[in-house]
C-alpha cells in the first residue's frame, strides 16, 4: 500500500485490479507511480479507481481507465456511473478490512458510520 492508495485484485469480467484511495489525497495525481506499480507486476487491463476517500459520495466516485501494462491510455480514462452488486462486494470487502482507512479520507463521522454499517450488511 502506498501512502494514497491500495491496488486490489478482483475477480471481473471487465476489471483486472482496483486502485482504492486511502486518504483524501487523490490517487489519480499518483497516477505515475501506479503505473510503475502496475507495471512492476506485469499487470494490464482495464483498472477501476475507487476515490471514496478522495471526493466522498460524488458522482465521479469511480473512474476506469486501460493500462497497457507500462502506461495507462489517458484518453480511455472515463467515469464509471454503475458497478455490479458483486464487484461493490469486493471494493468494500477493502473497507471492512481497513476501517482505519475510513478516517482518513473526506467522509464525515455520519457518513462514515451510515458506510460502515451498510458494507457489514451480508450480501
Amino acid at each position: 500500500m502506498s501512502a494514497t492508495y491500495a491496488i486490489l485484485p478482483v475477480s471481473h469480467a471487465v476489471y483486472t485490479h482496483v486502485v482504492v484511495a486511502i486518504s483524501f489525497r487523490n490517487p489519480v495525481d499518483d497516477l505515475r507511480a501506479i503505473e510503475d506499480d502496475l507495471a512492476a507486476h506485469g499487470l494490464h487491463g482495464i483498472v477501476l479507481f475507487d476515490l471514496l476517500l478522495a471526493v466522498g459520495f460524488a458522482p465521479h466516485r469511480f473512474l476506469a481507465g486501460e493500462f497497457t501494462g507500462t502506461r495507462f491510455v489517458v484518453w480511455s480514462m472515463d467515469r464509471v456511473c454503475a458497478l455490479n452488486a458483486a464487484l461493490m462486494a469486493q471494493v468494500n470487502a477493502f473497507y471492512r478490512t481497513h476501517p482505519h482507512c475510513l478516517r482518513a479520507g473526506v467522509l464525515s463521522r455520519s457518513e462514515r458510520i451510515r458506510f460502515r454499517r451498510a458494507v457489514q450488511q451480508p450480501a
